[in-house]
């Protein structure tokens, strides 16, 4: 893989990391605002599957940077 590649695949995992955290962070103002009360279980499910896909794809692009990097970079 290009020296190029390799910078923008690790800015595309913060990136990544950047936005489930994000995604945590709403999923917390949510159940905080609504606590005890009725909660919209569709956007909180909304909110956990972006939060998984967002890691999944930070996982996978990390995954992918330990297979292809040389040890020195």
């Amino acid at each position: 893989m290009s020296p190029l590649a390799i910078v923008l695949m690790r800015i595309l995992r913060t990136g990544c990391i950047a936005a489930a955290a994000l995604v945590a962070l709403f999923i917390g103002i949510e159940l905080w605002k609504n606590w005890g009360g009725v909660q919209d279980r569709g956007f909180l499910g909304l909110l956990v599957v972006m939060l998984i896909g967002s890691l999944w794809t930070a996982w996978s692009i990390n995954k992918e940077l330990g297979k292809n990097t040389p040890p020195g970079i």
